[in-house]
């Protein structure tokens, strides 16, 4: 086979390409790990999130019922 005027075998064509195919899948695969470990943080830290948001409301909450009851009275 001959590509831009060099001439190649097909099999080491297809190894060639079988052996940078593989290395990329083993580079996805630690890009994977980070993307998961990452994850797992993200998801700690939106379920602290959640709680410190309701336990905002659950402050103003209570926070507005003693305004208003100082202030009717």
């Amino acid at each position: 086979m001959e590509i831009f005027g060099v001439t190649l075998d097909v099999l080491d064509v297809i190894f060639y390409f079988f052996i940078i195919l593989v290395m990329y899948f083993i580079l996805l695969e630690f890009e994977f790990r980070e993307v998961r470990a990452l994850t797992r943080n993200l998801d700690g830290e939106e379920l602290q999130y959640e709680k410190d948001l309701r336990e905002l409301k659950e402050e103003i909450s209570r926070l507005t019922k003693i305004i208003e009851s100082s202030s009717s009275s």
